[in-house]
């Protein structure tokens, strides 16, 4: 699904929103490997994935990452807050399969706010979709009983769970690949 498609399902655009949306935004393609942004970058662009998968996370120590967020296709994928404070993020965004993605810049979207208002409503809408997520994820994070923190996982991200590699799971979840395996082993017993 293409941006222009994507937000004219949650609201209509007029066509001269549509045109300066088309103008102001551009199509890149990537191949799997390539980061859209690393640690003490600003989060400049908004990328909204047409094909593809990326994680965002966090390095915690030279050996050691945690991923935050996975994004499939039809979702934006950026640093929240670098992008909406214009400030260094401590996050990388790095592209897990081979990506389309439609690029608009900070500044352009800013202008984009001013000049066709109704473009607020859907970045809204938007929005409070990434705080519910976000929620999602906290609760995620103090669920102390492993099964069920991996379930609420293959529930949050079923569309791409068989795509994520197993390290990424447990990363996300913050628990050893031993300590998944364990997990999923108890999960296909109970069935």
């Amino acid at each position: 699904m293409t941006l222009f498609n994507a937000l004219s399902q949650i609201s209509p655009l007029s066509e001269k929103c549509q045109t300066a949306l088309c103008h102001c935004s551009r199509i890149e393609n990537h191949k799997a490997g390539r980061f859209l942004l690393t640690s003490g970058q600003i989060s400049n662009n908004l990328y909204y994935l047409e094909s593809g998968l990326a994680r965002i996370f966090h390095d915690i120590d030279e050996s050691r990452e945690i991923t935050a967020w996975f994004r499939g296709e039809g979702e934006f994928v950026f640093s929240v807050h670098s992008f909406l404070l214009q400030q260094p993020t401590n996050e990388h965004i790095e592209l897990l399969e081979d990506s389309r993605v439609c690029v608009i810049s900070y500044t352009d979207l800013q202008q984009m706010f001013i000049e066709y208002p109704e473009l607020n409503h859907p970045f809204r809408l938007l929005y409070e979709q990434y705080i519910v997520v976000y929620e999602k994820r906290m609760e995620l994070i103090f669920e102390r009983d492993l099964v069920k923190r991996y379930q609420t996982f293959c529930e949050l991200y079923a569309h791409i769970t068989p795509r994520l590699q197993v390290k990424h799971i447990a990363q996300y979840l913050n628990i050893s690949q031993s300590e998944l395996s364990r997990v999923r082993k108890r999960l296909t017993m109970n069935f």
